[in-house]
């Protein structure tokens, strides 16, 4: 199988140099790449901490992601949108709003202080209020790309469905990260008094901090936004894999999978909102949220599983 998938990266240009190199999200997912390994090095060498976590925990999480999302919308644009009159328009778009994200992140690492809900002085609010702007942008320009998608002729049927589930489960994935930025009603009543501190926090039912997954930092206690938010919005890697390995095949077979893979990225996203919204931890058992997404993540995989292999047996006979 790794040799067969080997055969196809060489055959086919999934990720061609000459073609790619003249994209600006290439250079930005380089230089995401780069930073990645600045600042693990910072975290090395950096003893510092923020609720608990490694102060370069989150500049390395979000370097990592705007990686693979860059590479991944630049794959999409030139491959089947490469003809559009707004794709360059789109790229650079992109590729600003998440400098801009990258760069105030990591301003606020280095001096200590949270990036995100932060509106302690001037400065952290004119901060936090720039970096929602930017992403509100941002997401903005996603949308577009999955109108153009669904209204491009050029592109068939089969193919779209696949760009479609996973743009538009990853918009969802994004929007609802607007969640978090609501001030809570602690934070209100202390507003209310004219003392501004935090408005927002990733955590629904208690505080952000204490006990949490290593690394990521997921709340092990109470809901947490983010798990829905990084779930959703990788799941247009999910599916940009699967548009890669399928692009010249269109079996009936696959289509059904396809849209059954679909609904249950959506649903088990849509789950894992309303259940940090109810303030209840991933990682707590609870009966109707831990059985249902415990089974929809079994079928996820097998269904997953399924559509690489049959992609994987496709390309052995044709390359």
């Amino acid at each position: 199988m790794l040799t067969e998938l080997t055969c196809y990266v060489y055959t086919v240009y999934i990720m061609v140099y000459e073609n790619y190199k003249k994209s600006p999200l290439f250079w930005n997912g380089l230089v995401n790449l780069v930073l990645s390994i600045v600042f693990l090095a910072f975290w090395l060498i950096d003893n510092r901490t923020l609720l608990g976590v490694p102060i370069w925990v989150k500049p390395i999480k979000f370097t990592i992601s705007l990686l693979f999302y860059s590479w991944t919308s630049m794959w999409i644009l030139i491959v089947f949108l490469n003809k559009w009159k707004y794709k360059n328009a789109i790229e650079w778009s992109l590729t600003i709003t998440a400098v801009i994200e990258i760069v105030l992140i990591s301003i606020q690492a280095m001096r200590g202080v949270s990036s995100h809900f932060n509106i302690s002085t001037p400065l952290n609010m004119a901060i936090f209020s720039i970096m929602g702007i930017s992403i509100s942008l941002f997401w903005l320009f996603h949308l577009w790309i999955l109108i153009k998608i669904y209204r491009e002729n050029s592109i068939d049927s089969f193919t779209k469905r696949i760009l479609g589930y996973g743009l538009g489960i990853s918009a969802f994935g994004m929007i609802i990260g607007f969640f978090m930025t609501l001030p809570k009603p602690d934070q209100v009543q202390m507003m209310e008094k004219g003392v501004l501190y935090l408005s927002g926090s990733h955590s629904f039912g208690g505080p952000d901090g204490g006990a949490g997954i290593s690394f990521f930092g997921w709340n092990k206690e109470y809901g947490d936004m983010r798990i829905a938010h990084f779930f959703g919005m990788h799941a247009m890697q999910i599916f940009t894999v699967l548009a890669v390995l399928n692009k010249d095949s269109v079996k009936q077979s696959n289509k059904l999978l396809i849209d059954t893979l679909g609904v249950v990225t959506f649903t088990i996203t849509l789950l894992l909102t309303v259940q940090a919204l109810m303030g209840l931890s991933l990682f707590l058992w609870n009966s109707f949220f831990s059985t249902f997404l415990i089974g929809l993540s079994l079928i996820f995989i097998i269904i997953f599983g399924t559509l690489l292999m049959t992609s994987f047996k496709f390309r052995s006979k044709t390359v």
